[in-house]
């Protein structure tokens, strides 16, 4: 059995492949034009035009009647520049713990965590609902000093020391200078 290819089908198959490596290269590069601007526009967007290179600056306030009309959607809603989006704060939690001697209590584990603003008194049963925000280990002078980052909706902490014969709870008020400070 002598197989012998058909001329007519290499012929065929050549021409095919040119043609198919022409439209090819023929298609890449983008084609000449070399202007890269991006011109995007919105109905809510004023397009802005810079022919120098001074700063502009773009007045954002909203139109006098939306001030004063019910927002439909939220594209119509205004936030003043003063709101602040954080729903969060920052908390500075120092800590010193000493024994009944008064030498310092290093490696004592401390707990802080959030309780309810309600609560004023340790022997409340809502105490029990407490959620743990962090366990710090006082370090070789007794000391912890960390920054908690907590919602904004905490108020107040409760701090325990796991360590005999010194008061080892105090609920603590978070106040507006976000400082918590306890001698233990």
């Amino acid at each position: 059995m002598n197989y012998e290819p058909n001329n007519t089908i290499i012929s065929l198959m050549m021409v095919t492949l040119s043609l198919l490596i022409l439209s090819l290269t023929g298609c890449g590069g983008g084609g000449g034009k070399t202007d890269n601007s991006v011109s995007t526009t919105s109905q809510n967007t004023p397009l802005v035009t810079v022919s120098d290179t001074s700063q502009v600056v773009v007045d954002y306030s909203p139109e006098e009647e939306r001030l004063t009309t019910e927002a439909s959607s939220s594209s119509e809603l205004y936030v003043e520049p003063t709101f602040n989006f954080d729903s969060f704060k920052v908390i500075d939690v120092d800590i010193s713990a000493r024994d009944v001697a008064s030498d310092p209590l290093s490696g004592a584990l401390v707990s802080i965590s959030v309780i309810d603003d309600s609560i004023s008194d340790l022997n409340d049963v809502l105490i029990n609902e407490k959620s743990l925000l962090t366990n710090v280990f006082t370090d070789n002078n007794g000391q912890i000093n960390i920054t908690l980052e907590v919602p904004d909706s905490v108020n107040k902490l409760l701090l325990e020391i796991h360590a005999l014969g010194i008061e080892n709870k105090v609920i603590f008020n978070v106040d507006e200078a976000a400082l918590v400070m306890h001698n233990f």
